[in-house]
Parts: C-alpha cells; sequence; structure tokens
C-alpha cells in the first residue's frame, strides 16, 4: 500500500513538474516531500485503526481457603481493566469455574467477588496468553443459628418468620422458628468492614421486628439470640373509645354495648362492656391483629368494626358505630395503592420485584395479577411475593387468568376452568387463594361474573 502511495508520487512529479531542461524546481521539491510524509503518516494511520486487537480468554476457579470449590448462589464477578474504575464486565455466575471471553491481551485485570451486595475478596492477572486458567480464592462461610424471643428475653417465639437481608435488602435466607424459637443454621459469606446483614422477624403482616446489624465471620459458628419488643401478653389496660359522631362518644341514650375481640380465626378471645361515657377496656391480650367489634347488649347485632394490631403500646382505640368509613385508619394517611398486571416468570421480574419492595418500605397498597400458567419458575419473583404477603398487610395476590386469554373468548365451561386452575396454581405456588380477579384488557361478561361469586372472587 505504502509502495504504491509512492510511486504515484514518483510519477507525478516526472511528469508534471518538470523544466524545460528536465531539472524539478526546488519549490515543487519541498512541495512534493511534505506531500509524501503527510500521505505515509495517513496511511499508517487507517491502517492502524482497522487493525484488530487480539483477546483472550480466562477461566475463573472460585475456591475456598480449604482448597474446595466454593458455592456459587448469588455470586456475582466485577472486571476491571488496568486502572479503570468502571467495571469492564459485571457477571452473575453461573458456573463454577466460569469462563470469560474476549478479553483484550497485554492488560492487567482486577477480580473481584460479590456475594449479592457484599465484597468477598479481590485478586488480579496480566493476560499475555489467549487461554488462561486463573483461581482466585474466597474466605469461607460463617454459621449462623437464631433463637427469637419475646421481650422477656425468656418465652420463645414459635411460628415467627424469619428473613436475612443483605445490607441492600436483598433476602438471603428464610425460615419458620420452632417451638423453642430456633432457625436451622444459616451459612453466610463473611461480612467485610461496614458490611452487615439485618434479620426480619415477622409474627404477624403487621408486626415485624428488625435484628440489625448482624455480622458474619469466616467459618466462625454462633448462636444469637433476639429479643424482642413485643410482650407475649399485653399487661397493661388497652382502652377502646366508641364514638357516635367525630367528636362525641356515645352514652346511655345512645343504647348498651359491648366490645367483642376476635382473633384471625374469628374466635372470640375477650370482650368488656361500653361505659355510660363510650368508654370499654381490655388486658391480659396477646399481640397480634384482631377484629374489634361493637355488640348491642339488646339483640347481639354487631354495629360497627375495627382491624387493630396490638403490640404492647397504644393511643386508645376509637370505633365510630354510625360512619364506618372512619374506623379504617388508611383514610388518616397520604396513601397511594397500586396494581400490576402481568405478573409471571422472568418477565420483567427485576423492575417488578424492586416495585414490590418499595410498597413494602412505603406501607403502600399493591396488588399483583398473576398469570397462573406462567408462574411458580423464577425464584426470585417467588421468593419476594412470598416475603411481600408476609411482611405488606397491604400486599394481595390477583387472578390475572391461566394464560391472559380474552376472559370472553371461552366458552363458560372454559372459563370456570380457566378461573380454577389459576386459583389452585397460585395456593400451590404461595399458600393464598386470591380474592381477586383481573380480566385481561378488562373484558368481561355475565357468565365471568357468575363464576366468580361461586368461587368467592370480586372484579378488579
Amino acid at each position: 500500500m505504502l509502495n504504491k502511495n509512492f510511486n504515484v508520487i514518483y510519477n507525478y512529479i516526472n511528469t508534471k513538474h518538470q523544466t524545460k531542461n528536465g531539472v524539478i524546481m526546488q519549490t515543487n521539491m519541498n512541495f512534493v516531500i511534505y506531500s509524501m510524509m503527510f500521505l505515509l503518516s495517513f496511511s499508517l494511520l487507517v491502517q492502524n485503526s482497522f487493525a484488530v486487537e487480539e483477546t483472550g480468554d480466562m477461566n475463573i476457579l472460585i475456591k475456598y481457603e480449604n482448597e474446595n470449590k466454593a458455592s456459587i448462589d448469588s455470586t456475582i464477578l466485577k472486571i476491571y481493566k488496568d486502572s479503570e474504575k468502571i467495571p469492564l464486565r459485571e457477571i452473575q455466575v453461573q458456573s463454577n469455574p466460569i469462563s470469560i471471553t474476549s478479553l483484550p491481551l497485554e492488560h492487567k485485570y482486577k477480580i473481584e467477588v460479590y456475594y449479592n451486595d457484599h465484597f468477598q475478596s479481590v485478586d488480579y492477572y496480566d493476560l499475555k496468553k489467549t487461554n488462561n486458567n486463573f483461581e482466585i480464592t474466597v474466605k469461607l462461610p460463617g454459621g449462623i443459628k437464631l433463637g427469637v424471643f419475646y421481650k422477656d428475653g425468656q418465652t420463645p417465639i414459635p411460628k415467627a418468620n424469619i428473613f436475612f437481608k443483605t445490607i441492600n435488602g436483598k433476602t438471603v435466607g428464610v425460615d419458620e422458628t420452632d417451638f423453642n424459637g430456633d432457625t436451622v443454621r444459616f451459612w453466610l459469606p463473611q461480612t467485610i468492614g461496614n458490611d452487615y446483614y439485618n434479620v426480619d422477624v415477622v409474627i404477624d403482616p403487621a408486626l415485624k421486628f428488625t435484628y440489625t446489624p448482624l455480622k458474619i465471620q469466616s467459618s466462625l459458628s454462633q448462636d444469637i439470640k433476639i429479643v424482642t419488643e413485643w410482650p407475649k401478653i399485653i399487661d397493661s389496660a388497652i382502652s377502646i373509645q366508641v364514638y357516635k359522631d367525630e367528636k362525641t362518644k356515645v352514652s346511655k341514650s345512645d343504647g348498651n354495648f359491648i366490645v367483642q375481640i376476635n382473633d384471625k380465626k374469628k374466635i372470640k378471645i375477650s370482650e368488656s362492656p361500653v361505659s355510660s361515657k363510650g368508654d370499654a377496656v381490655i388486658s391480659k391480650i396477646p399481640v397480634g391483629t384482631y377484629a374489634f367489634h361493637i355488640v348491642s347488649k339488646d339483640n347481639g347485632k354487631v354495629i360497627a368494626s375495627k382491624k387493630v394490631t396490638l403490640s404492647g403500646s397504644h393511643e386508645p382505640i376509637k370505633i365510630f358505630i354510625n360512619n364506618p368509613q372512619l374506623n379504617f385508619d388508611a383514610l388518616y394517611c397520604n396513601c397511594i395503592a397500586f396494581r400490576f398486571d402481568d405478573v409471571q416468570d422472568y418477565f420483567l421480574s427485576n423492575a417488578q420485584i424492586q416495585m414490590m419492595k418499595l410498597s413494602g418500605e412505603m406501607n403502600a397498597g399493591l396488588t399483583v395479577g398473576v398469570i397462573g400458567g406462567a408462574i411458580g419458575k423464577d425464584p426470585k419473583l417467588v421468593e419476594v411475593i412470598n416475603e411481600q404477603l408476609q411482611t405488606n398487610p397491604r400486599f394481595e395476590i390477583a387472578s390475572h387468568t391461566w394464560s391472559h386469554k380474552i376472559i370472553t373468548s371461552l366458552s363458560p365451561e372454559e372459563q370456570e376452568k380457566d378461573i380454577k386452575n389459576t386459583d389452585d396454581k397460585i395456593y400451590k405456588v404461595f399458600q393464598v387463594k386470591p380474592h381477586v380477579f383481573i380480566p385481561p384488557e378488562n373484558i368481561f361478561n355475565n357468565k365471568t361474573i357468575t363464576i366468580l361469586k361461586k368461587y368467592g372472587m370480586d372484579m378488579q
């Protein structure tokens, strides 16, 4: 290429820039020399710009200090080239060893290992060959077993849901305490520096206690006792105030009433008479969520009801008999309820997972419309939905049909089969029965409504 360019210039000189006696003028010669230099430089630049940079592959084996191959669950590699601050690659590890291809040769690479959000190890490698095997060592995990107790520090809490979470809120372990208040032993990667885990203890969707910070030491097995802020039995008196309007409590002239308290199974656990001044008092009741009913002594009719979560310390509980809407606490907050449709395995799951977690943190209402035939195989999505069912009292699952077909395109028999199959699948995966149905494109007919009534469902 360069020789050809040179010949072109030389011929140009001999044919176009000769004097009558065949001698090249000095000014033309200078011009030609500069032209040659420019063309030579340009040709080199063009050739270099199209040169293909050589690359190599790296097979990285992650090992524990004891030389055993490491578990790669929730492991992330960040690959940096030379002294760059932004990762060249960020890889969710799916196999061990992991093959990383097409890395430019003649560079030094920094490899960082993370377990979810937590840093674990770092090493360096000079990539000079096309095929490379490299081992990186991480610390052994540490073992943690929890014992969970009520406020007295002696009474264990059975059947409490336990969620181990990273510093950024990712759930990395779930269990339920036994009758001794104990969990299984979790083996979790170590925490380094300012990293730590959180442990959420949930005994009711509205009752959550967080133990933090939890540090994990490599190879060390620990037993940790968590003492919550909840008493097993609330000994202090809980005051109930019964109102006939927003400002005035009931009196004798309004009738004779009692306060009846039912648990989640609708079993009466306590009751107390309402005084002529509209007051009642209860005590000796376990923490939890209950239905408070105002019942007429004359005919046993329930006049008003309110859902109340008892945690051990309370302002007076106000119940309004003539305006039931005032008995919903949500009326006193700036609340927004959201709805997600088309919830299914893997499809937009990362974005939906983040929104579900955000709604839980904000105590916002959220209804997820689940497609029955496409749910249950995405472990991250299933885990987060189960967690929200346990921790967010305003989170609910709705049926969004089996395959997202327009429900009216099905015969009545097919409609019922579609709704029932979706019902069964949601119960199998999440252990809840949906009470809300969301028809695709909001299209339904009278047969749909009849079937929904049969299965105890409402339309949304």
